[in-house]
């Protein structure tokens, strides 16, 4: 589903990134995993299915990449990362991502209609310089996970965080 502004989906991603559930809790309690109350539900869910892996799979939970443990660096995770598996890394990564993407959307209200730009760089294929991309774009819909699509289709789309808002006066 998509929206036409930014608050519908706030409140979606507000639902998405809180604290991990009483029945989360009690359930890892009941399994003898200690989970720390102020873990992110998303985070809890992947400890507690990391913890049965091996008594239903007979399989461990591989480890975090590390590609997923530098990411994890550059999103100023402030967590242990030794010894971290791949889908609590998976977990973690999403959290963050969602709560930048949250705050942006807090940050600037976006809605269909507004100018944007993305905050990235892009190659020029002639000089092989790398420069701001200069693309405007007007918001068409914001989804349910809180990413921005882009009018004219193709799958255009950005999320939040990548983003900022372009006045009509910016433009040339």
């Amino acid at each position: 589903m998509s929206y036409r502004t930014w608050e519908p989906v706030t409140r979606l991603l507000k639902a998405k990134i809180i604290l991990a559930t009483t029945s989360q809790l009690s359930t890892a309690e009941a399994l003898g995993i200690r989970i720390d109350r102020s873990l992110p539900k998303t985070v809890a869910a992947a400890v507690i299915e990391d913890h049965l892996k091996p008594l239903i799979r007979d399989t461990h939970p591989p480890k975090a990449t590390g590609r997923q443990i530098q990411f994890l660096k550059e999103l100023e995770h402030s967590g242990e990362l030794e010894d971290i598996s791949a889908s609590v890394a998976s977990a973690w990564i999403e959290h963050h991502l969602d709560a930048l993407n949250l705050q942006a959307l807090f940050d600037m209200r976006l809605k269909a209609g507004d100018t944007v730009a993305l905050i990235s760089d892009v190659i020029d294929l002639t000089t092989g310089e790398i420069r701001p991309d200069p693309r405007i774009r007007k918001i068409s819909s914001i989804d349910r996970r809180g990413r921005v699509h882009f009018r004219g289709g193709g799958g255009q789309g950005a999320w939040p965080s990548q983003l900022v808002v372009v006045n009509d006066n910016q433009i040339d």
